[in-house]
């Protein structure tokens, strides 16, 4: 639940949203990525990934932010696993 707080403040910093985003093109492929590791040993990050699914259709700028800190936080948090 704090994944998707800080990712939508940081969305908030985005000056224009309306601007189509740069991950636009391969947002769906890296979120079902995800969701397939995520469904298997990261229950974290499930609704966080849900969350952005539902925006594949209008991506913008400020989604791209919040995937990047997404990819962020799975690479600071690699040990993390289901016990």
């Amino acid at each position: 639940a704090s994944v998707t707080l800080k990712a939508r403040a940081k969305a908030a910093e985005v000056k224009n949203p309306s601007v189509r985003g740069v991950l636009s093109e391969v947002a769906a492929s890296i979120l079902m990525k995800i969701v397939y590791m995520a469904r298997l040993c990261r229950y974290d990050l499930l609704k966080v990934v849900n969350y952005l699914a539902r925006f594949l259709t209008k991506w913008t700028e400020a989604h791209d932010k919040q995937l990047y800190r997404l990819m962020c936080y799975m690479h600071s948090t690699k040990s993390k696993r289901l016990v």
